[in-house]
């Protein structure tokens, strides 16, 4: 018996009255505009049982290549021992630049992707083909895994391959050869950093950030290299330990929603909670700063029955306790804002949608404690109300982010934003200089005779001299 089984509050009901109904995937409008890269061809990291043998998958890196290649022949034969790191890196800024790029992007901001995945974000269909990462794969960019369970996934090679970052030396040395604008769109600005890796964890918030921003009337989703904590909410909070959400839902009017993948609940999960309703409790302006935190149940079908209903219990159990134990939270909105839902409610079959997956229908503890549990439809704004006392700044975070190569494609500006200010801002300076041009440079020398050039400026330190002179003399427009 679950040590949840008699609150009060984990008992209350908490399922959604979705029709039975059910939309198959290819059915639904699709933002995607490639088919063959939208969801329903997608392998299901949920129903296909790809982790009937645990929640790891088997990972591979160039160093360990070179180490194995005494070994297996076969793992290492795409591996080039003799080639350096640093021709590596120049094959990753060949002619397909913005490709390998964009996967870099993508794979920094996901944390974890699949081949499937990668292509679909980029929007490049040779992402599926492994050929494709092998320069990111030489450069100690990323390293290449594979799903240890044989069966599914022998017929599909493209399935077989995930993808996560290194960090290290590597990317600094890449970062060399990026233009400013290349390197805001790989990181934004950020390391590059491996974050947490728990596969099964990340790929499953990969896909529910695709399948959210394919099917949903969003217009961003964002990784967890992006939901960290200190980006996401307005308030001054401790920012020491870098804690992330595992994805972030931006909806049209600038609200945030902060997702967190929950497969299994563990002595640290109360404490995650707690952690989140604080955050919400003591964010300025309460309801009308923008974030919302959505708990989602995504423990799998392989799972038993028992073990799966003690999750769910103890998600809402312990949501709906934490919502309301700091004084105020009522009045600071914290019950609005906390949501939990079950992938099942959403995807109750292989390649399958619910009616209430558009909106993200889920359930609050915002009723009587009797009938704690009251729908809500995340991405309805007269259901889960923001009132912004700035809509410009509020949409400020969709316009400067569509331009990372993480974003996935369709939703992506086709230029990024004007850097110039936050350049001008590291050199120091308020406003850009402005340059002579070539017409007051001739029209000077003619009028100095090019003093300190001619015949007279025979001794090199007058040379010099006659020219610093020349040029203290111009207009530069500053």
């Amino acid at each position: 018996m679950s040590v949840h089984e008699n609150e009060t509050v984990g008992r209350t009901p908490a399922n959604l009255n979705l029709d039975s109904d059910t939309i198959p995937l290819a059915q639904l409008p699709s933002r995607c505009p490639n088919p063959k890269l939208s969801s329903s061809q997608r392998t299901d990291p949920f129903w296909q049982g790809l982790w009937v043998d645990g929640a790891q998958a088997s990972w591979l890196s160039r160093k360990l290549a070179i180490r194995l290649a005494g070994i297996s022949r076969k793992r290492t034969r795409s591996l080039r021992p003799t080639q350096s790191v640093a021709d590596a890196i120049e094959a990753v800024t060949d002619s397909r630049r913005e490709h390998h790029l964009a996967a870099l992007g993508a794979i920094w901001l996901w944390r974890t992707a699949t081949a499937e995945q990668l292509a679909a974000i980029t929007g490049v269909p040779s992402m599926m083909n492994p050929a494709t990462m092998v320069p990111a794969f030489e450069a100690e960019l990323v390293e290449r895994g594979t799903f240890l369970s044989e069966l599914p996934v022998t017929s599909r090679a493209s399935l077989n391959h995930l993808y996560r970052p290194i960090a290290g030396t590597s990317f600094q040395h890449l970062a060399d050869n990026l233009s400013f604008t290349e390197w805001m769109q790989v990181c934004a600005g950020l390391p590059y950093t491996r974050g947490s890796q728990h596969d099964r964890h990340n790929l499953m918030a990969t896909e529910l950030g695709l399948r959210i921003a394919e099917h949903c009337d969003v217009p961003l989703v964002l990784g967890e290299a992006l939901s960290r904590i200190d980006l996401i909410s307005r308030n001054d909070i401790d920012t020491s330990e870098r804690r992330s959400a595992d994805m972030m839902i931006v909806r049209p009017d600038g609200h945030r929603i902060a997702v967190e993948i929950v497969g299994s609940t563990n002595p640290d999960f109360n404490l995650k909670i707690r952690r989140w309703a604080r955050l919400l409790h003591d964010t300025a302006d309460d309801r009308n700063t923008g974030l919302s935190v959505l708990f989602l149940d995504t423990a799998g079908p392989e799972r038993t029955t028992a073990v799966r209903k003690d999750n769910w219990r103890t998600i809402r159990a312990t949501v709906g306790r934490s919502a309301y134990e700091l004084p105020g939270a009522v009045r600071r909105g914290v019950p609005d804002r906390m949501a939990v839902a079950r992938w099942e409610w959403w995807f109750p079959a292989l390649h399958q949608a619910s009616a209430g997956f558009t909106s993200l229908e889920a359930v609050r503890p915002t009723g009587p404690p009797a009938d704690r549990w009251e729908q809500v439809g995340l991405l309805d704004p007269f259901s889960l109300e923001f009132d912004p006392p700035d809509p410009t700044v509020s949409r400020a975070l969709i316009d400067n982010a569509r331009h990372l190569y993480g974003v996935p494609s369709w939703l992506r500006h086709p230029e990024p934003p004007d850097f110039s200010s936050a350049l001008l801002r590291r050199a120091g300076l308020t406003e850009a200089p402005r340059m002579p041009d070539a017409g007051s440079i001739r029209r000077h020398r003619q009028a100095t005779n090019f003093r300190g050039l001619g015949t007279a400026a025979t001794d090199g330190a007058d040379r010099d001299k006659g020219i610093d002179d020349d040029l203290s003399d111009i207009d530069w427009g500053t």
